[in-house]
């Protein structure tokens, strides 16, 4: 790959979903050099599909975007926002996957040297407070945009998880760490 606009790159993001390990190995390599490639979440996007790398995927998903000052853009391109993409509900999304996906941003939040960059490990778990999202098909002629509420009963562990965590920051020592917490209750 010699530049961010390689036709390789997206040939890589078309077969990460069917070859994960080796699209993985990719996008771990061009972390390691430091190389600025636009696509690298995109791929880690789609090798998330296959539920035995998802560790790796938020693991990489974080060093990409921990310290990127963007928050808007396209979700499928920001790291942190894919990250909340991953964490988030969607209409026929195991359950199970949005917990393995907090679980991990959980435990980054409670190692106070991951709360040191620009980005904090709490934005990626805010998607679990949402009571309602919206689902996107689209085909050659439209996009379709469906919204669906979201199951009290069924996510209201994680949430009080989510909120227990919260309250509990609150409290931290570090006074950066409990502004954001007080901020995220306010949102």
């Amino acid at each position: 790959v010699e530049s961010e606009y390689d036709p390789h790159i997206e040939a890589i993001a078309q077969v990460a979903i069917y070859q994960p390990r080796q699209a993985l190995d990719f996008v771990e390599y061009h972390i390691r050099e430091g190389t600025e490639i636009g696509a690298l979440a995109q791929i880690l996007r789609a090798i998330a599909f296959n539920y035995d790398y998802l560790d790796e995927v938020c693991a990489a998903l974080w060093e990409l975007g921990k310290d990127d000052e963007k928050k808007d853009g396209f979700r499928f391109e920001n790291p942190i926002g894919v990250l909340e993409q991953l964490c988030g509900f969607q209409e026929n999304k195991p359950l199970e996957f949005c917990e393995r996906v907090f679980d991990f941003a959980m435990k980054l939040s409670t190692d106070p040297t991951q709360w040191r960059f620009k980005r904090k490990p709490l934005e990626i778990m805010l998607p679990i407070l949402s009571t309602e999202g919206m689902s996107t098909t689209s085909n050659s002629r439209s996009v379709t945009l469906k919204p669906f509420l979201i199951s009290y009963d069924t996510v209201k562990p994680l949430r009080d998880r989510l909120i227990s965590h919260i309250l509990d920051l609150l409290e931290d020592e570090d006074l950066g760490v409990a502004r954001i917490a007080a901020n995220a209750m306010d949102a």
